[in-house]
């Protein structure tokens, strides 16, 4: 948690599709909305957190651009930071989603009640 706090930027660049919980988690740190999230245009993540800056992290000149850009505004809060929090905080819809998905690759069991 202090390692997240005390970063002002947050740089992730996965060069293929996975989720990236280290955003995550520095979102949910991150309770006043300063920071910023640069991350792979590639990664599982970004389709979460579009507000993030989003980089081509082959494209080494973009990558520093954002880092510089993200690395100016940290220290003021930001509505794309509190949108992605609060998105990543309200698990209503990710839990519905879960939940469904389950239902609908498993087969009832004989004996064992229904979600």
């Amino acid at each position: 948690m202090a390692l997240y706090l005390a970063a002002d930027v947050l740089l992730a660049t996965a060069l293929s599709e996975g989720s990236t919980l280290s955003a995550k988690e520095y979102l949910a740190a991150r309770t006043d909305g300063t920071g910023r999230l640069v991350l792979s245009e590639f990664s599982g993540t970004a389709a979460e957190l579009p507000e993030a800056v989003l980089v081509n992290p082959h494209d080494l000149d973009s990558v520093v651009d954002a880092l510089d850009k993200a690395a100016q505004e940290a220290a003021t809060a930001s509505p794309e930071m509190r949108a992605m929090r609060e998105r990543l905080l309200d698990a209503g819809p990710w839990v519905s989603s879960f939940v469904e998905d389950i239902r609908a690759t498993t087969a009832p069991v004989s004996g064992v009640p229904s979600l």
